[in-house]
Parts: C-alpha cells; sequence; structure tokens
C-alpha cells in the first residue's frame, strides 16, 4: 500500500512580559487521535520546528510534556488536518506561558 506523508513546521514561543521570545531545544511531539506520538523532533535556535512524515490525517501539534517540566509552565496543543490534498501545514505557532491555561 501506499501511505502518504504529510509535514508540519512552525515556530515555539515563550510569552513574558508581553513578549514572543523563541525558545530552542523544546520537544514537539505530533499526536495522532488515540493520542499516541506518531513524531517528534527539536526546535532550533529560533524556535523553528520541521515535523517530517506525519501521516496524513487529523493530528495534533504540542510541546511535549518534558519541554515543560519547569514549574508552572504550560502550552496549548494546536489541532490540525493534513490530508492528502493538504499534506503541509506551515507557520504554527506554539506558545509556552507562566501559569495555567484553561481548557
Amino acid at each position: 500500500p501506499i501511505i502518504v506523508s504529510a509535514e508540519v513546521d512552525g515556530t515555539v514561543f515563550l510569552i513574558r512580559d508581553d513578549q514572543q521570545l523563541p525558545v530552542s531545544g523544546v520537544t514537539v511531539e505530533a499526536l495522532g487521535s488515540d493520542g499516541r506520538v506518531l513524531a517528534r523532533t527539536q526546535t532550533e535556535f529560533d524556535g523553528y520546528f520541521y515535523v517530517a512524515n506525519v501521516p496524513a490525517r487529523p493530528v495534533t501539534i504540542r510541546v511535549a510534556p518534558e519541554s515543560l517540566s519547569e514549574s508552572n509552565l504550560t502550552s496549548q496543543p494546536v489541532q490540525i488536518q493534513l490530508s492528502r490534498q493538504e499534506p503541509t501545514q506551515s507557520n504554527i505557532i506554539l506558545a509556552i506561558e507562566y501559569g495555567s491555561i484553561s481548557q
């Protein structure tokens, strides 16, 4: 069978004092609808990330929990639709903030 793969890129920022600061070395994950990790990568010096070989289906992009291990850091995951017709999603923004994010 032929498996169509997709790719996602974006940037991770730390929100501090109303500023967006790029964060390097953060692990970003692509999760399937069952919560299983499909792919992982780390951010570059400027917060940029690129995740390749993600199945072309709905996925959730998040900052990995271990990258939020400093107390009181949170990040909201982003749900995206990858498909055979649209296998690329660009410019996803993941924000890391101090304090809790209501879900």
